[in-house]
């Protein structure tokens, strides 16, 4: 039985389903007719790849259609193929018979691209999607969304921006000027309802309004010779497979594994940021590796029906999300609802003039830009809107991939950079913490002490880019007898971070300088023992739990006369009692050796704060079970052995 709740819950699937339907309508037909391939190869690759998506993919409410980012590669790689089958073919680019050769190594392309997909998706490779950063994001939508205005532009003026000349602009006849003046009228009122209606209208979607409203302009006003999408039959849906057989060609294959792969791995991008948006909407977690296995599938079946390639697109997503959809049951029911448009309506979306589509592209293209990022540019980090500009540039050029792994490689060096320089400057400014710069200044002669011991607080990962900069400040060092790293920050070293510190270690070695680590944690402490530096470097004994504890043993070593002249009577001279199970007592070695001695201490006041006879248990700092306050007490030990000899000393209690 279903209950009222379950009820709802339906309800809301079929109001995301049907709203995405009517938001993901115009924009599949308007990339499929902008890629050349037709309005149908992108209603194709919306209704199918959201379908499988919804099924097989890791992100449940997402809804699949072609993408900017797509558009703008498969106009690229389309143009290419034409060329290549040209010079084969021996051919003007503009022969039909050109076009008809290219098209199945475009879909050959394409279901590749599908493959590599879900091979990413295999691989785990999803994930990373994450650690792209912004400025590269920004700089690649920015970029997609110039190229596709310029695309448009191109298309309602007729324009060669490769020869920079205008088709029949400068000499159009009075036909030709009344055409285009047309098309700009069908762009303008198209970006007027587009720009205007959200404000007033939120239930119907501003792109099916312009897409149903202007399309009767030119039937309204009886205008002729307007280019219109053409015939939209279901009865042209098969499947077709026969491009396969193009793979055994190894000139061209080569090219189209290229372009497959580039095409993969940017509409892996787009798709994965939409999922994360969809997260963001939700609250509920996406899997990016099933999505891409999903998206992969999707769009290698999208291919075998003559569809473009597809990912997540973000409006239409968010619109199933904003209507009530929550499962992949709307995904679904988004997907029935596209092919029910066309049974309905496909002889009337024929009848869409081109050009509404172009402003419904224009308004798209200033939609990808990342205005909020323009705006900031002045308050950004200068290498963030340096990185942003260079992608920008390098995508508008159409070299998307290289326009990726170049902002990335460029945001990866400067993060590099700046990691060593904050590792070096809070190793520089930051030689001893708190504790033990409270600790050395109880000692007698702390100026001395800090003279011939130094304590390097390493703080974050010691990695290559930190091995130059850890190298030259060690070079500085002069006149000290023991060198301490504390490690509790350390949280990654890699190969080259380790080679600097052998490195490093032997040439402080040569110079007896003595090395000791503190505060390892488990892992780091396997692996220097497994790399031999610790055991044959850096014997065991060199390792402290804590930068304390060595601390107070290397004062011990370098003040080893006054401390052990009776009888090998070590006495520590500060303790930590902060009941962390390090240092919390203080422990006079050998004391054992003189079973009948009784130590006091004593406040600078004269107050007894601790008495024992044989020391049997250490002194825990505490008194009357309070803790004393950080500070020096004197201290006297009676031997009360034949000599009757007593030794007077301060001991400080720091926290």
């Amino acid at each position: 039985m279903i209950s009222m709740n379950d009820k709802l819950n339906i309800t809301n699937e079929l109001r995301g389903g049907l709203a995405s339907a009517t938001v993901t309508l115009p924009i599949a037909i308007a990339f499929g007719q902008a890629s050349g391939l037709g309005a149908l190869a992108g209603l194709y690759s919306a209704m199918i790849i959201t379908l499988l998506g919804a099924l097989l993919g890791g992100t449940p409410v997402q809804i699949s259609s072609p993408v900017g980012v797509v558009l703008v590669a498969v106009i690229y790689m389309s143009n290419q193929q034409i060329n290549f089958s040209a010079i084969e073919l021996g051919l003007d680019p503009t022969d039909p018979e050109v076009v008809a050769h290219s098209t199945p190594y475009l879909l050959l392309i394409f279901f590749l691209a599908g493959l590599f997909q879900l091979l990413f998706g295999f691989l785990r490779i999803g994930s990373y999607v994450n650690y792209i950063p912004y400025p590269v994001i920004s700089g690649f939508s920015t970029g997609i969304g110039l190229l596709i205005i310029v695309l448009q532009i191109k298309d309602i003026f007729r324009l060669d921006l490769e020869s920079h000349q205008a088709y029949n602009i400068a000499h159009l006849n009075a036909d030709q000027m009344i055409r285009l003046e047309h098309a700009l009228v069908i762009v303008i009122v198209t970006l007027v309802i587009l720009v205007v209606m959200p404000r007033f209208v939120k239930v119907i979607p501003a792109s099916l309004a312009a897409l149903v409203i202007v399309s009767f302009l030119p039937y309204l006003f009886q205008w002729e010779n307007f280019r219109t999408i053409g015939a939209i039959e279901l009865s042209s849906i098969h499947l077709d497979a026969s491009f396969l057989g193009f793979i055994g060609e190894a000139d061209r294959m080569v090219n189209c594994v290229i372009f497959a792969i580039t095409l993969a791995i940017i509409n892996s991008i787009n798709t994965l940021l939409t999922s994360l948006a969809a997260d963001h909407a939700t609250g509920v977690e996406h899997n990016s590796n099933r999505e891409l296995f999903g998206q992969g599938i999707g769009n290698s079946i999208s291919s075998l029906f003559g569809g473009m390639p597809g990912g997540g697109a973000i409006a239409c997503t968010i619109t199933n999300i904003h209507y009530g959809g929550r499962t992949r049951w709307s995904a679904v029911i988004s997907a029935i609802a596209l092919l029910g448009m066309i049974l309905l309506a496909g002889k009337y979306i024929g009848q869409i003039p081109v050009t509404v589509l172009d402003g419904i592209l224009l308004y798209i293209g200033y939609l990808i830009i990342d205005k909020k990022a323009i705006r900031q540019i002045r308050i950004m980090p200068w290498m963030d809107t340096l990185i942003m500009l260079i992608v920008v540039v390098l995508t508008t050029m159409g070299e998307l991939v290289y326009a990726v792994i170049t902002g990335v490689s460029l945001a990866s060096i400067y993060f590099m950079k700046r990691m060593a320089d904050t590792v070096e400057l809070d190793t520089k400014h930051a030689k001893v913490d708190r504790l033990v710069d409270n600790l050395i200044d109880t000692f007698e002669d702390p100026d001395t002490f800090k003279k011939h011991v130094l304590v390097k607080n390493i703080k974050g990962p010691i990695f290559f880019g930190f091995a130059s900069r850890f190298s030259e400040s060690l070079k500085r060092l002069t006149d000290i007898q023991a060198l301490v790293f504390n490690m509790e920050s350390v949280s990654y070293i890699d190969q080259s971070g380790l080679y600097t510190l052998e490195r490093e270690i032997q040439k402080l070695k040569s110079r007896d300088v003595a090395i000791y680590l503190t505060e390892l944690d488990k892992k780091t402490s396997r692996f220097l023992a497994k790399s031999k530096l610790v055991g044959e470097l850096i014997p065991e004994k060199n390792l402290f739990p804590s930068v304390e504890e060595c601390i107070m043993k290397l004062y011990e070593k370098i003040n080893q006369k006054s401390h052990l002249d009776y009888l090998g009577l070590h006495v520590p001279p500060a303790f930590t009692p902060n009941q962390d199970g390090i240092n919390d007592v203080w422990k006079i070695e050998n004391i054992q050796n003189y079973p009948q001695c009784k130590v006091t201490v004593e406040t600078r006041e004269g107050e007894r704060v601790f008495c024992s006879e044989g020391y049997q248990e250490p002194w825990d700092g505490m008194v009357n079970e309070r803790f004393l306050n950080p500070d020096k007490y004197k201290y006297r030990i009676d031997l009360n052995d034949e000599e009757e000899r007593s030794y007077e000393g301060y001991v400080s209690i720091f926290r």
